[in-house]
C-alpha cells in the first residue's frame, strides 16, 4: 500500500540583489510546507530558474533540516529574471530524497514511494515586485498495509488496484456466461479504497470508461453502468468488430465500519478477440472534486491501467495478474502523476452522496445559424468532462458551468435538415436535444470571367456545386438573319474538399457575336470548370444560309448540354440546361447599322440572338457562372 505525503511549495519572485543571474536580478523566495506523513524527518530537493531563453538563473540544493523545521518544511531565496523579454521563468522543483529517523539520519528507498519527477511552474518575474508560485504535491508512497493485494494511498484513502486474467493456479478466469450460456474468459479490472479510519476519512472514487482496443474493433464499457450484467447498446458501445461478448459493473461500499468503496469491472473476451488492450484510469480523494477534476494547483496521483490482454493474431490469451505498480511481467497497471497546470479529469464518480445525474439539454443558441457561429448549449448537469456532437460532428467544447456548455464545431455539418445535437458522458451517449440546430448554408457565385483559386474554410469537407458554360455569340451580318448561339452546357455534383486548401476555377466566357460585314459564325462560349468537372461553351450561330446546321450547338455539360440556338431572327439563345439562364433576348425590329448588337444573351449561359435586318450583326453569348454551396 502507498501513502500520501503533501507538499505545498511556495515561490515568491521579486526584485533584488542576485547571486549568478542572468539580465537585471530578481528574488525567488521559495518555502515548503511540512509533510503530512508522520516519520518522515527531512527532504531533499533540487531548486532551478530558467528564464525565457532557456539560460539557467540559478539551481540550489535544498533540504528540509537546513532550511525548514526537519519536517519536510523548506524556505530558500534566490534570483528571477526580471530582463525585457527573459520572461516567462521557469521554477522547476524535484524531490531528490526521503528521511526518517533522528535528525534524518535513514533514508527512505525510493523504491518505497512514486516520485513524480520535477515539478515546473511558468512564471512573471516582475522588478519591485514579488510574485508567488505554490507547488502542491500529492505524494504516494508505499505504506505496506493494504487490505489486499498490493495498494497506493491517496492523501488518507487507500486504494487496492489491479488487473487480473487469471486465478491463483494460473488457470484463465471464467466468470462470465457467454450468448451459450458458458463461462468463458473474463477480464477482471478492480479497485477498491478505503478512508482512514482513524480520522473518519470519506471515500470518493473517480473513474474513466474501460476501454478494449483490439486489431479489428473496440469496445468502451460504461463503469457507471449497471450495476450487474451489462449488453451492447446497455454500457456496452462497439465498433467494428465486437471485442467482447458480455460485461459487468460491481460497485458499493463494504458494510466493515471502515467506509470502504469498491468499483469493480468484468469484461469478456469474444475467442476471435486478437490484440486487445485494456486501458482505463482511477483515483480516489477523501473529498469530491470539482467537476470530476483533480485540484487545481496540484499534482495529484491517479492508477493507469494499460495491459495488452490477447495476442495479435492468435488472440491467446497475454495476461496474468498485475497488481498495481508491479514489475514485469505483471506490470501495466501503475502510478502516474496529474501536472501541476493539466489536472486529471474523470468521468464518473462514487463517492458518499449520490453521482451527478445525467445531463439534460434544453436549447441550443442560436438554433439557427451558419457553421462558423459558436453555440451555446444550455442545460442541467453538465460536467467539464462531457463531450458533444451536432449532426455527428464533433464541438471543441468549453465548459462554461453546470448548465452551460459552449460548443466549436470543428466541421460543418450537414445543412438540408434539423440535426440532433448530443451530449456524451465517457463515450456514451446520455443527453440528446432532437433536431436542435439546422445550418444556414453558406452560397457563393463566381460570375468574374477569370481563372482564381477558391480556398475551403475551416471545418468544411464537401461542397455542392454547379457549373454553366458561356454561351455561344450570334452569327455576323449577311443581308438575311442569322442563326443565335448555342446555350453553354451544365454540369453539377457534390465534391469532396479538404479544409485550408485551394482549388482552382475558370468561369467561361461569353463568345462574342460574328463581325460586321462578314458572313461568320459567331465565337464559342468558354468552359467553365472546377473539381475536375466541366461545362462546355455552347457554339456560335453560323450565318443564314452558310450550311444546314446554321443554329450554334449547346454546349457539353456533366449534367446536361445546352440546348441548340435558333435558326430564326429576333429569337435569342437556349439557355445552358437544365437550372441555367435565359437565352439571348429578341433582337430589335429596327435596324441600328453594324454596330448595334442583338440579342444579348442572358447570364449564366445564354446563346446570343441572331441578326435582325441588314447591317445588324447578332449578339453576344452570356458568361458562364460558378455556384457554390457548402
Amino acid at each position: 500500500m502507498s501513502r500520501l505525503l503533501a507538499l505545498s511549495f511556495v515561490v515568491a519572485l521579486g526584485t533584488g540583489c542576485a547571486e549568478d543571474a542572468v539580465g537585471p536580478a530578481g528574488r525567488v523566495a521559495i518555502s515548503v510546507a511540512p509533510l503530512s506523513y508522520p516519520g518522515v524527518t527531512n527532504a531533499t530537493y533540487t531548486l532551478e530558474v530558467r528564464n525565457a531563453g532557456d539560460d539557467v538563473v540559478f539551481t540550489r540544493t535544498v533540504d528540509s533540516r537546513g532550511y525548514g523545521s526537519g519536517d519536510g518544511s523548506a524556505s530558500y531565496v534566490g534570483p528571477c529574471d526580471a530582463d525585457a523579454g527573459a520572461n516567462p521563468n521557469t521554477v522547476t522543483l524535484t524531490l531528490t530524497g526521503l528521511y526518517a529517523g533522528a535528525g534524518g539520519a535513514v533514508e527512505i528507498p525510493a523504491t518505497s514511494y512514486h516520485n513524480p519527477g520535477p515539478l515546473t511552474r511558468s512564471v512573471a518575474c516582475a522588478p519591485n515586485a514579488d510574485v508567488a508560485v505554490i507547488f502542491d504535491v500529492t505524494l504516494a508512497r508505499q505504506a505496506n498495509q493494504g487490505f489486499f493485494d498490493v495498494a497506493v494511498a491517496f492523501s488518507n484513502v487507500f486504494c487496492s488496484a489491479k488487473l487480473d486474467c487469471v486465478d491463483a493456479d494460473g488457470d484463465p478466469l471464467l466468470l462470465l456466461h457467454d450468448a451459450d450460456g458458458a463461462r468463458a474468459r473474463t477480464v477482471v479490472v478492480g479497485l477498491a479504497c478505503t478512508g482512514d479510519a482513524a480520522s473518519g476519512g470519506e471515500t470518493w472514487l473517480y473513474h474513466d470508461a474501460v476501454t478494449v482496443t483490439c486489431t479489428d474493433g473496440t469496445a468502451l464499457v460504461d463503469p457507471s453502468a449497471g450495476p450487474g450484467n451489462l449488453s451492447e447498446g446497455q454500457g456496452i458501445q462497439s465498433t467494428g468488430t465486437a471485442p467482447l461478448f458480455g460485461a459487468a459493473v460491481y460497485r458499493g461500499t463494504e458494510q466493515l465500519g471502515f467506509n470502504k468503496r469498491y468499483w469493480n469491472v468484468l469484461v469478456g473476451l469474444a475467442p476471435t478477440a486478437a490484440g486487445c488492450t485494456v486501458t482505463t484510469a482511477a483515483t480516489a480523494s477523501p473529498d469530491a472534486f470539482d467537476d470530476g477534476r483533480t485540484p487545481a494547483g496540484t499534482t495529484w496521483p491517479y492508477i493507469d491501467w494499460d495491459v495488452d490482454v490477447t495476442a495479435a493474431g492468435t488472440g491467446a490469451l497475454a495476461c496474468t495478474t498485475h497488481p498495481v505498480n508491479g514489475a514485469a511481467p505483471h506490470d501495466g497497471v501503475a502510478t502516474l502523476y496529474s501536472g501541476v497546470d493539466t489536472p486529471e479529469s474523470f468521468t464518473f464518480s462514487s463517492g458518499p452522496t449520490a453521482p451527478s445525474a445525467a445531463p439534460t439539454i434544453l436549447a441550443v443558441t442560436p438554433g439557427t445559424a451558419p457553421a462558423e457561429t459558436q453555440l451555446t448549449l444550455s442545460g442541467t448537469g453538465f460536467l467539464a468532462t462531457d463531450t458533444a456532437t451536432v449532426g455527428g460532428v464533433d464541438c471543441a467544447i468549453t465548459y462554461v458551468d453546470a448548465t452551460s456548455l459552449r460548443c466549436d464545431l470543428v466541421a460543418w455539418p450537414a445543412h438540408s435538415t434539423p440535426l440532433d445535437v448530443v451530449v456524451s458522458r465517457g463515450g456514451f451517449a446520455a443527453a440528446t436535444l432532437t433536431a436542435g440546430f439546422q445550418r444556414t448554408p453558406t452560397a457563393l457565385a463566381l460570375t468574374t470571367v477569370e481563372s482564381g483559386t477558391w480556398t475551403a474554410p475551416p471545418g468544411v469537407t464537401a461542397v455542392a456545386f454547379e457549373l454553366w458554360g458561356g454561351g455561344g455569340g450570334g452569327g455576323g451580318v449577311t443581308t438575311l438573319h442569322t442563326a443565335s448561339g448555342g446555350g453553354g452546357g451544365y454540369s453539377a455534383g457534390t465534391a469532396a474538399v479538404t479544409p485550408d486548401t485551394s482549388y482552382g476555377y475558370t468561369v467561361g466566357a461569353g463568345g462574342a457575336a460574328g463581325r460586321c460585314d462578314v458572313a461568320e459564325r459567331g465565337q464559342t462560349g468558354g468552359t467553365s470548370a472546377m473539381f475536375g468537372h466541366g461545362a462546355g461553351g455552347g457554339q456560335g450561330g453560323r450565318p443564314w444560309g452558310s450550311d444546314a446546321d446554321a443554329p450554334g450547338i449547346g454546349g457539353t455539360g456533366e449534367t446536361a448540354n445546352g440546348q441548340a440556338g435558333n435558326g430564326l431572327d429576333i429569337v435569342g439563345g437556349a439557355a445552358g440546361g437544365p437550372g441555367g439562364g435565359l437565352g439571348g433576348g429578341p433582337a430589335s425590329a429596327v435596324d441600328g447599322g453594324c454596330d448595334h448588337g442583338q440579342g444579348v444573351g442572358q447570364a449564366p449561359g445564354g446563346g446570343g440572338g441572331g441578326r435582325y435586318g441588314s447591317h445588324t450583326r447578332g449578339g453576344p453569348g452570356a458568361r458562364g457562372e460558378i455556384r457554390l454551396v457548402y
